[in-house]
């Protein structure tokens, strides 16, 4: 089951969304050059020449949201900490959504699972180098269906995505910073 769907009810009678049209819009991540457009558009309707583009792209990637935030903080503060700042706000922003994930939908018994699999996917991965993590971690076999679940769940909630011939990649570049993940709900 899709994240919206779980979540908006749109199919469900009783929500207070049924039967109203809705529309999707999927903001994928931006490639460089739009990244960089979309800095330099930003900047430039606040009167500000803008030349950092290729930095923050390195930096963030290409997230329309970390790209705003940074903006956002360069703008109200200035330039000295506007990278620095948006990497440690996604860094919290990102380890509380990936305790939800877990606490929420009564994975956390699962979390070091889950962890590994993010791991194991920073530089991209195959189908079969995530089932050889989960079992160098276990140190035993994993059955098939528990890795399609765990992948499936990552996939639904944004986590990782699927390019290409069974390439998984991390969703967001910034995953890579949330180093300690500690949640509560056990």
């Amino acid at each position: 089951m899709r994240v919206k769907t779980k979540f908006l009810k749109v199919e469900k009678e009783n929500s207070p969304l049924y039967g109203r049209a809705h529309v999707e819009i999927n903001v994928n991540t931006f490639d460089k050059e739009t990244s960089i457009k979309f800095l330099e558009k930003g900047f430039e309707e606040h009167g500000i020449n803008f030349r950092k583009g290729e930095e923050v792209y390195e930096g963030l990637g290409g997230s329309p949201g970390w790209l705003t935030y940074y903006g956002y903080l360069y703008i109200k503060k200035g330039d000295g900490q506007a990278m620095e700042n948006t990497r440690m706000y996604a860094s919290k922003l990102l380890s509380k959504e990936l305790c939800d994930f877990l606490v929420e939908g009564g994975r956390l018994g699962s979390k070091e699972r889950y962890l590994r699999v993010l791991e194991t996917c920073k530089s991209g991965c195959s189908w079969k180098d995530i089932k050889n993590a989960l079992e160098a971690l276990e140190g035993r076999k994993v059955n098939d269906g528990t890795v399609h679940i765990i992948l499936q769940n990552l996939l639904d909630y944004s986590f990782l995505v699927l390019e290409g011939k069974g390439k998984y990649f991390l969703a967001d570049p910034l995953i890579k910073e949330v180093n300690d993940v500690k949640c509560s709900g056990l």
